[in-house]
C-alpha cells in the first residue's frame, strides 16, 4: 500500500544516478608518518576518530576514478597544520600552506599530506 504522495524507487533502481559531490578528509599515506603525528599529538591534535575510523590511504582513493567520471583529489596539510599551531601568524601559515601546495602536488611527496580534499561529479 503505497502512501499518498510518496514516490516510487524504480527511478533510481538501475537507472543512472548524477550528482556531485565534495568532502575533506583526513590523510595519511605514510604509517611511519602516521607514528610520528601520533607522537606530537601533543603539539597538533590528531582529527577526533573512533575505534572502526581510520585517516584515508592511496588505497582509498584509487577506487574513485573508476565510479566517477569527474574526480579531482587535492592534498593538503603537510607543514600548515604545524604552523596554525606554531607560528599563530596567518603570514606565516599562508606561506606554508602555498608549500604544501607545491610540495604535495609532485607525486614522491602526495603521501606526506595530513588531509584530502575530493570534489567528484557523477
Amino acid at each position: 500500500m503505497a502512501l499518498a504522495g510518496s514516490r516510487s524507487l524504480g527511478g533510481f533502481v538501475g537507472g543512472a544516478i548524477t550528482g556531485r559531490a565534495a568532502l575533506s578528509e583526513p590523510f595519511c599515506g605514510s604509517p611511519r608518518l602516521r607514528r610520528v603525528r601520533e607522537k606530537m599529538a601533543w603539539l597538533v591534535p590528531l582529527d577526533q576518530e573512533t575505534v572502526d575510523e581510520r585517516p584515508l590511504n592511496d588505497d582509498d582513493l584509487r577506487p574513485l576514478s573508476d565510479l566517477f567520471p569527474e574526480i579531482m583529489v587535492e592534498r593538503f596539510d603537510c607543514v600548515a597544520k604545524f604552523a596554525r599551531r606554531l607560528f599563530r601568524s596567518t603570514r606565516m601559515e599562508r606561506a606554508c600552506f602555498r608549500f604544501d601546495r607545491f610540495l604535495l602536488q609532485r607525486e614522491a611527496f602526495g603521501h606526506l599530506a595530513g588531509g584530502v580534499f575530493i570534489a567528484a561529479r557523477k
